[in-house]
C-alpha cells in the first residue's frame, strides 16, 4: 500500500477553487511523489451540513466559519479522522484559497524537498515565516516568529498536538463592545505593542508612528459597520501567531521556507 498525504483546502464559496485546487493538486503531487493524495475542501460559506464527492480522491464539505479558516481548518481534520485513525507520521498539507493569489506562485518554489525532509523527520511545521522585531505575547504565550497559516505543512500527530487550531476563546474577552478606536477590551492579553501594531495593521486611520509599520491589503476604517468584520479578521491573527507560540513552547521546530531571507537567529 502507498503512503498517503491529505490535503485540507478552505474556501468562502467556489470563487477560487478551480484555480486553487489546480495549484494545491500540483504543489503535493511534487512533495509527495508516489504518495495516495486525498483532498478535502471545506466550503465556510455552506451553512448546511454537507458532504459530496468531486472526483476519486477530492470531496467538498460544509465549514464552520466561526473564526473563518481556522474553524474550518478544524472541521476539515475533524472529517479526515472520522474515517479511522490516521498515522502520526501522516503529511498533512493545509490551505486557504488565497495561498496561490496574494504572493504570487514564486514563493511556492521554496516548498523544496530538502525543507519539507527536515519538517516531517522532526515533526515540526513547514511553511513561511514572518517576524516581529522583538518577542511579543499573545494569550501569555510569548513569540516572535510565526508561520504564514495560509499554506503549511506537518504531520498529523503535530497537528494533533497543537490542536484545535481555533482554541474557543471568547471575543467578549480581547474586545470591546463598541467602535471604540482602542478596539481591545482593557484586559486583552495581549501585549501593549502587539495591541497597538493590529489597530495600525487593520485601520486605515491609525497611527502609524512606529518604524516597523507593514499594513494589511484590506485595510479601512473602523466603524459601527465594519467593527465585527475586524474582530473576526483579529481572531484569525491570534490563531495564527498562537499556533506557532504554542510550537515553540512544545519544542516544535518552525522550518521556513524562506530561511535564507531571515536573519540567523529567526531560522
Amino acid at each position: 500500500m502507498s503512503a498517503k498525504a491529505l490535503a485540507i483546502f478552505l474556501q468562502y464559496s467556489d470563487a477560487h477553487q478551480a484555480s486553487g485546487m489546480d495549484a494545491l493538486g500540483s504543489l503535493v503531487g511534487s512533495l509527495f511523489p508516489g504518495h495516495e493524495a486525498s483532498f478535502v475542501i471545506v466550503d465556510n460559506k455552506r451553512e448546511q451540513r454537507s458532504e459530496e464527492q468531486l472526483a476519486a480522491n477530492v470531496n467538498r464539505i460544509s465549514g464552520d466559519n466561526s473564526c473563518r479558516e481556522f474553524s474550518g481548518y478544524d472541521r476539515g481534520l475533524r472529517w479526515l479522522e472520522s474515517f479511522g485513525p490516521l498515522a502520526p507520521t501522516t503529511p498533512i498539507v493545509i490551505a486557504n484559497d488565497s495561498f496561490h493569489r496574494h504572493y504570487g506562485s514564486g514563493y511556492l518554489k521554496l516548498f523544496t524537498h530538502e525543507r519539507l525532509a527536515r519538517a516531517l523527520s522532526s515533526g515540526g511545521i513547514l511553511g513561511y515565516i514572518d517576524a516581529f522585531p522583538q518577542e511579543e505575547t499573545v494569550f501569555g504565550e510569548p513569540f516572535r516568529k510565526w508561520i504564514r497559516t495560509n499554506l503549511f505543512v506537518l504531520p498529523y500527530g503535530t497537528l494533533r498536538q497543537l490542536g484545535p487550531l481555533f482554541p474557543g476563546f471568547g471575543q467578549r474577552d480581547v474586545f470591546r463592545n463598541d467602535a471604540d478606536p482602542e478596539f481591545f477590551a482593557p484586559g486583552a492579553p495581549l501585549s501593549p505593542w502587539y495591541k497597538s501594531f493590529l489597530r495600525r495593521w487593520l485601520f486605515a486611520d491609525a497611527d502609524t508612528h512606529e518604524t516597523f509599520k507593514p499594513e494589511w491589503h484590506s485595510k479601512t476604517a473602523l466603524n459601527e459597520e465594519t467593527v465585527q468584520s475586524f474582530r473576526d479578521k483579529t481572531c484569525c491573527i491570534l490563531c495564527e501567531h498562537l499556533l506557532s507560540a504554542k510550537a515553540q513552547k512544545l519544542g516544535i521546530p518552525l522550518i521556513a521556507v524562506n530561511e535564507n531571507m531571515l536573519p540567523e537567529e529567526l531560522r
